[in-house]
């Protein structure tokens, strides 16, 4: 069962040249994923387990905008107010606790400024702070096996809070040359805290202040461009982040699971997109993208759970008026094969070679009075394949599923 209420406010003038908009949404979530051999414990009378994601959130945020001139120079201030309650778990369907709950509360400010300097640069930068703090009562960790001899230790672990806190930052610069070229340079500053479902329900230690669960600060770095030639729209950039502590898991042979890995990384890669303007009626759209990462630490490649293989999407659009839009898509994945097997002839955790597909889509977006009315075809030639995550998570296990088949979908919204 899931849900998702969201309710908004916008006011275009709150006050003299303010605009303000508000968010409050609420959402609940019970996903229940594959059984797996690997979740078993033949003592208890287990061989395998099946899991599911129970998830409470309810969250507000309030955003200013504000437009101000400063001595000739134009400048727009975007700032507010995040908040956020998560309440999650991860239980078996046959009753055991695999991963415990967690009460997650999250508060951040943040602030954006944008500078029109002269006629050509833009100068952007922002600010943001937010504090975390994650409770979690005592629990234990299960007892799970590989097979009826390779079994991983239960813990008994004391509970109690873990906090993070992080201020971090942005500053981009755009010149605008000419249409035909305009560069930019921007510099973005990312705050992750670890996987921590993964790193309660594989700790080896007996005090939840004893599990090394320090964040990521990811550092992210981004050149390129964009020109207009005509009816002609597009763009290209190359971008690299780097992170101290990584953010992947390792698959551990011996237990059958994931645990952390806490290494120094570097993500790379670039993209390009174009767009074309047939007529007022007519528009075509193209994407390429391509990521490589390693682990700097060890010289090694990162697997798929952080690294996607290359993508390119293309779509044709088409708007015969305001209220009507159809859209029809076109996604290919590349192959991507990085890793080595073992003797047996058997890939580790998430370094499966990655064969390349296909898939087309279709959606249909209707406007009537204050009725947007929406629909689509995922999958339009119901074609047969395995996503690239499910590729690279080892054929022939539990993650090995397949992409969905020919699936509709319907849909509306009522704007009061």
């Amino acid at each position: 069962m899931a849900y998702n209420v969201m309710a908004k406010y916008h006011n275009d003038a709150l006050f003299t040249n303010t605009s303000l908009t508000v968010d409050a949404y609420q959402q609940k979530i019970d996903n229940v994923f594959f059984w797996s051999p690997t979740l078993g414990n033949p003592d208890a009378g287990y061989d395998g387990g099946q899991s599911a994601i129970l998830s409470e959130k309810q969250g507000f945020r309030s955003v200013f905008t504000s437009d101000v001139n400063i001595g000739g120079i134009y400048a727009t201030f975007i700032y507010g107010l995040d908040l956020l309650n998560d309440v999650t778990s991860q239980p078996l369907l046959d009753g055991r606790i695999w991963v415990p709950e967690m009460d997650m509360s999250s508060k951040a400010g943040f602030l954006q400024i944008k500078w029109e300097l002269a006629q050509d640069w833009t100068l952007k930068a922002g600010v943001r702070r937010e504090d975390i703090s994650v409770t979690v009562d005592d629990y234990e960790t299960l007892r799970l096996c590989r097979d009826a001899t390779t079994c991983s230790t239960p813990m008994q672990v004391s509970g109690g809070d873990m906090d993070y806190a992080a201020t971090t930052y942005n500053v981009g610069l755009r010149y605008r040359y000419s249409d035909a070229f305009s560069p930019f340079a921007s510099y973005s500053e990312g705050y992750e805290v670890p996987d921590l479902g993964l790193l309660l329900r594989t700790a080896t230690v007996s005090d939840l202040g004893l599990i090394e669960n320090e964040a990521s600060i990811i550092k992210n770095y981004e050149v390129g461009f964009s020109s207009q030639l005509n009816n002609l729209f597009f763009t290209g950039a190359l971008y690299r982040s780097t992170s101290d502590l990584g953010t992947r898991s390792v698959y551990d042979p011996e237990s059958g699971i994931y645990r952390p890995a806490r290494a120094p990384q570097k993500i790379w890669g670039f993209e390009a997109t174009a767009e074309y303007t047939l007529n007022d009626q007519w528009s075509l759209q193209a994407a390429y993208g391509y990521t490589e990462g390693k682990d700097t630490q060890n010289d090694t490649y990162l697997g798929a759970r952080q690294i996607s293989a290359p993508k390119l999407t293309s779509a044709v659009n088409y708007s015969p008026s305001q209220d009507l839009d159809v859209n029809l898509n076109w996604l290919h994945v590349f192959s991507r094969d990085r890793f080595d097997a073992n003797e047996q002839g058997f890939y580790s955790g998430d370094q499966g070679p990655i064969d390349s597909y296909d898939v087309v889509n279709l959606s249909v977006r209707y406007q009537l009075n204050n009725w947007e009315l929406f629909g689509g075809i995922e999958n339009l030639f119901n074609a047969d394949y395995f996503p690239a995550r499910s590729q690279a998570l080892r054929y022939g296990t539990g993650y090995s599923v397949k992409g969905v088949g020919a699936t509709v979908s319907l849909g509306a919204t009522y704007r009061f």
